[in-house]
């Protein structure tokens, strides 16, 4: 790597990086430190590995997307703010955007509904449509480079192979650019792309998050895939809003294909239907009695039974209801609603009630629900969670290591680190590896403290588990060394770095 994680800062000593956020392609995401504006930010780095040759090239497509962001306004646009070079490696400043992929969605399956789903559409068209303004094609649109925040807004990423529409190309002669099974059949006939492909993809996109796997794809089979494109017809998909829309976007010639006009008043329809004409309104007799102000929401009195709806209700008023509740009939009523209105119900409810209603769900229903709370607000009922750990460990591993490791990486450390110790080493490692590093090593510390960190850190890569340690005091880092068989302790020592190793050897084989 070109630096370490909480190694020294870079760009003239502005920003520090902290974790890695993904890998692509062409680099590495990193969340970083922005130590001027005391703001977290998202870091891209090309990755060191490419032969000179090629990076080269990348790094004229680095400097290409950096022109082409700055150039281009819009909400679901990543805003950039800086560009560096770092040991001659371009570096990309932009806005740290906290949220899921709709790859992270189909991973998990947590497929959105219709009408969600063409509202995030309708975010990243208006993205692609400012880029086409600007006469730049993206290329690359899919499930991995569009992402959902905790608040509903929608980021298309990822404009490191855009073409620029009139400039040379910055690839080799018959390289297809983007992902196979995205590419537009006029791209593979060798034709000049224009918006279409990138409307082509995104049909695509829709296709794969409504019936869960990518329509052209077939296995790992290159030519196989290609004439899936150039040839088949996708299977029908199942009656519903956005299937006529899907399969206009995926008509093979790109003149008979739909629009981007066309295409955003199908998808407003989708989100915003027409409303019903209101029935003809009663004329008022004279003497209008008064008015009664709107029913208050209570809470019914102890052994009473109430039936209540609370599809019906706003959700302050619905979690307003259940906190007069046991959590057993919270749960009852929670566990009839939609998962999308659960969430809203849970994340506008105190934590605690939050935390009871799914002690008490199933854990294949807590686990769903969990996953798709805020980071921070599945963090606070986490901690409410810990109280009761056998249960929640049932309810924590359900979920992905990215997602449990979100919400850890907001709890508090005692009650993370109980959880994390009542799951298998090998289960605790995957997540604590995805935890911000700052609170990975707040919870290795409470572990220490209940002698289960030993086990997780000996189950974490050498590299990952030194990250984290480099954040834990000393004396604990050096008791965790000590409890490692001889092979394993030196690699730990040797991967510290020796400022660190100077501390920890100062609390080694002391007695």
């Amino acid at each position: 790597m070109i630096f370490k994680e909480h190694g020294p800062p870079v760009g003239g000593g502005r920003y520090r990086p902290l974790t890695p956020l993904g890998r692509g392609g062409m680099g590495i995401v990193w969340l970083a430190d922005d130590l001027v504006l005391e703001r977290r930010v998202a870091l891209k780095i090309l990755r060191p590995e490419h032969t000179a040759e090629d990076l080269t090239v990348r790094r004229a497509r680095a400097l290409r997307e950096a022109d082409v962001l700055g150039r281009i306004k819009h909400p679901s646009i990543v805003e950039i703010f800086d560009m560096f070079l770092e040991d001659g490696h371009p570096c990309i400043v932009m806005a740290y955007i906290e949220g899921d992929s709709l790859q992270d969605l189909l991973d998990d399956g947590r497929r959105p509904g219709d009408r969600e789903l063409a509202s995030i559409a309708l975010g990243v068209l208006g993205a692609l449509d400012a880029a086409h303004r600007a006469d730049v094609l993206h290329r690359d649109v899919k499930p991995a480079n569009i992402m959902v925040t905790d608040t509903g807004k929608v980021f298309l990423l990822d404009f490191g192979i855009a073409h620029i529409i009139g400039e040379n190309k910055l690839t080799s002669t018959n390289m297809f650019i983007g992902t196979l099974e995205l590419l537009a059949p006029e791209r593979l006939e060798g034709h000049e792309p224009g918006p279409a492909s990138d409307l082509w993809a995104l049909g695509v996109t829709l296709y794969t998050m409504v019936a869960g796997y990518s329509p052209f794809r077939r296995n790992d089979n290159g030519p196989a895939t290609m004439m899936a494109i150039l040839k088949d017809v996708p299977p029908a998909l199942p009656p519903g809003p956005l299937a006529g829309t899907i399969a206009r976007l995926l008509v093979k010639d790109p003149a008979r294909r739909l629009n981007a006009r066309d295409l955003a008043a199908e998808l407003r329809a989708i989100t915003d239907p027409a409303p019903s004409r209101p029935p003809r309104e009663t004329p008022r007799p004279r003497e209008t009695p008064r008015e009664n102000p709107p029913p208050k929401v209570s809470t019914p009195p102890p052994g009473v039974t109430v039936r209540v709806d609370l599809a019906s209700l706003r959700p302050a008023e619905a979690a307003q209801v259940i906190a007069g509740m046991s959590r057993e009939a919270a749960a009852a009523l929670v566990d009839r609603l939609p998962v999308e209105a659960a969430r809203e119900l849970l994340v506008a409810a105190a934590p605690r009630v939050a935390g009871g209603v799914l002690l008490a769900l199933t854990p294949n229903r807590a686990g769903p629900l969990l996953a798709r709370l805020p980071a921070k607000s599945a963090g606070r009922v986490l901690d409410v969670l810990a109280e009761e750990p056998d249960r929640a460990a049932e309810v924590l591993s359900i979920l992905s290591p990215v997602r449990a490791a979100r919400g850890l990486s907001y709890a508090t450390d005692r009650p993370a680190a109980a959880l994390l110790a009542l799951l298998p080493a090998p289960e605790a490692a995957r997540i604590l590896r995805q935890v911000d590093r700052r609170a990975a090593g707040e919870i290795v510390t409470a572990l220490a403290g209940d002698r289960g960190a030993g086990p997780v850190i000996g189950a974490m890569p050498v590299e990952d588990a030194c990250d984290v340690l480099r954040l834990v005091p000393p004396p604990i880092v050096a008791s965790i060394i000590q409890a490692a068989g001889d092979g394993r302790a030196g690699e730990l020592l040797a991967g510290l770095g020796q400022p660190i190793r100077r501390h920890v050897d100062r609390y080694l084989f002391q007695s």
